[in-house]
């Protein structure tokens, strides 16, 4: 009697070129033959964006091991079916890095209150409560539209109405004063 015929993993009836699809559902059964076959496809790309722009390659590295942890633990939050795999990772890098830098500036100067610059911190006081309110929890303390949206507790696209109108007032009014040019 020969044994049963063993059930092959998606991996291994697609090879050698396994779909995306194919590879997130074994990562999502726990597959780590599937996640190494990823980062081999995936990360040389993922790191050229992080390092463009992250200056400390050691970040960079740390930001795509990140999207490929996020990846483990969540596969069901990347979704090939609406676009590759390479998109989706090259993205989470790329917000990460953003993320980072955005979080290294408000530490470096921003962070707690601290004072920007003079023109700046008068046209700020300018705005609406809403503007100014969405202009520092998104820029000066590092976060994202969503989180800034669940931290003021409102939605998405009123964040970014509130961002896009305080952004304007912002780069007039510094025009006027003659202060930092915002780039467009």
């Amino acid at each position: 009697m020969s044994a049963p015929p063993v059930e092959p993993t998606t991996m291994q009836r697609t090879s050698p070129v396994t779909a995306d699809a194919a590879l997130v559902a074994d990562i999502g059964r726990g597959s780590r033959e599937a996640l190494a076959e990823a980062y081999g496809r995936h990360s040389g790309a993922m790191l050229a964006v992080a390092r463009r722009l992250l200056a400390d390659p050691d970040q960079a590295d740390d930001v795509v091991r990140q999207a490929f942890l996020h990846l483990w633990s969540e596969p069901t939050q990347v979704s090939p079916g609406a676009g590759s795999l390479r998109a989706d990772l090259v993205a989470e890098c790329h917000r990460q890095s953003v993320h980072r830098l955005r979080m290294d500036d408000a530490q470096g100067g921003h962070q707690d209150g601290a004072a920007v610059d003079p023109p700046v911190g008068d046209v700020l006081a300018d705005l609406s409560a809403d503007e100014r309110g969405v202009i520092e929890t998104a820029y000066f303390g590092g976060h994202t539209y969503r989180e800034t949206a669940t931290m003021l507790g409102c939605s998405d696209s009123v964040v970014k109405d509130w961002m896009h109108s305080g952004m304007v007032r912002l780069r007039t009014g510094l025009e006027r004063r003659g202060g930092p040019q915002l780039s467009s």
